[in-house]
């Protein structure tokens, strides 16, 4: 009899951690690759630049809709995280609501 794999914390701590990496990755490739500082993105987008420097990093996501925004700005982005245009994120060809953000600090 085989034992079923269950879901750890960890496992899912980790699979956020993962998530937030590759967000913060590909949204400072989509504003370096649209030429703009991290101040003018800061103010395209209507946040603070400790803000975007937080999202690049990876230690916050975006709030849901912020990503959306983000996303329909800079569809470079859904491509980059496999992601439909309304935020969320698909695996093995199947749609799922994508993590969800602890803090967007200001």
């Amino acid at each position: 009899m085989q034992e079923d794999a269950a879901l750890t914390v960890e496992d899912v701590e980790e699979e956020l951690a993962e998530y937030r990496r590759r967000f913060g990755a590909a949204l400072r490739f989509e504003r370096t690759r649209a030429h703009l500082t991290l101040t003018e993105f800061a103010a395209e987008v209507g946040v603070t630049e400790r803000t975007v420097r937080y999202w690049e990093t990876g230690r916050v996501l975006p709030y849901p809709a912020m990503r959306r925004r983000l996303i329909r700005l800079y569809p470079g982005l859904a491509r980059a995280l496999e992601e439909d245009t309304d935020g969320r994120h698909r695996t093995d060809g199947r749609t799922r609501p994508g993590p969800e953000s602890t803090s967007s600090p200001a």
